[in-house]
């Protein structure tokens, strides 16, 4: 009886099973889920915790069972998709919420996924170009002479070429000029943008008092917080610097000796993305260069793998 019942069942050879495994790149092809499917084991071996699923059933009356398949397309890799143990109890468990066509698109989908090499999102991109002078404001106004003196305007870019949702994006900036102010020209629709300043907290204790008689001066660090970057989004800021000499009234800009050691001026930012059921962090570093024209541009980004020697905060003149 058991014999009858084995050969009732038109299972996948071991090198159909391992064929579908190292397509999905061991990670479950539901794309709500594609946690990875094989782990250390204890004694030294790997264990597997995901299995090769038939998307039409392997037998009669099981699910989504298809007569008109022959055992050898029954058996073949083109009816198996790689899913962990879970996500194979959860879809013959339904299989009228998971039919056959959804099976064939989720694996479709993953290995297009898995191909493209997008298994964690790139990094995002950053880039600086500084203008040659003010923006004019698009309402009744005027930009003085004296404005064009002192200040300048640069534009900021970051966006994502990653097929990925990225979240919590902050990305703390240190510029090579005091930064004034600054205004979100574009932004994704329905995302949480935040730009300020960073400034010093000063505490008071025991007895007597203090006045606080001026904002604190511009300083080149400010951060920026983004709730979460699109696939192919972008967020534009534009920000306002002082311009070197000095003006009458405004503070110098940092200094910077030729034999300092580390990185002075950058963008230092980190986000959060999903895989599976868990979110992950990844760091990254964006150098930044002022030319003998005082024009800003920015380096490619760096993975942040905590070899970049950076000065934190950088003193005034």
């Amino acid at each position: 009886m058991k014999q009858a019942e084995a050969k009732s069942r038109d299972d996948f050879p071991k090198a159909t099973k391992l064929n579908l495994a190292l397509r999905a790149a061991h990670r479950c092809s539901n794309p709500a889920c594609r946690i990875v499917t094989v782990k250390p084991g204890s004694s030294g071996d790997a264990v597997t915790l995901g299995v090769a699923a038939h998307i039409c059933g392997a037998s009669s009356g099981g699910p989504r069972f298809d007569s008109r398949q022959t055992e050898e397309e029954r058996s073949a890799a083109s009816n198996g998709i790689w899913l962990c143990h879970n996500c194979s109890d959860l879809v013959d468990k339904d299989d009228t919420k998971y039919p056959p066509g959804v099976l064939h698109k989720w694996k479709s989908d993953h290995e297009t996924w898995v191909a493209a090499e997008d298994l964690v999102p790139k990094l995002p991109h950053f880039s600086v170009n500084t203008l040659a002078g003010l923006v004019v404001p698009n309402q009744p106004g005027q930009v003085s002479s004296t404005e064009i003196e002192k200040f300048r305007d640069h534009g900021i870019v970051i966006s994502s070429s990653s097929r990925h949702e990225i979240e919590q994006l902050r990305i703390r900036v240190q510029f090579p000029e005091p930064v004034w102010g600054w205004k979100i020209v574009e932004k994704p629709p329905g995302v949480g943008v935040d730009v300020q300043p960073e400034r010093m907290e000063w505490v008071v204790s025991g007895g007597g008092s203090v006045t606080v008689n001026r904002p604190q001066r511009p300083k080149p660090q400010f951060l920026i917080q983004v709730e979460r970057l699109l696939p192919g989004r972008l967020l534009h800021l534009r920000i306002r610097t002082a311009r070197v000499p000095r003006a009458k009234g405004l503070p110098e800009i940092p200094q910077y000796p030729s034999d300092m050691p580390g990185l002075a001026t950058y963008a230092e930012g980190t986000f959060l993305y999903k895989d599976g059921h868990q979110f992950f962090q990844r760091g990254f570093i964006v150098p930044l260069r002022m030319d003998d024209l005082r024009h800003v541009t920015a380096h490619p980004v760096e993975e942040d793998l905590g070899t970049r020697e950076l000065i934190r905060a950088i003193e005034w003149g």
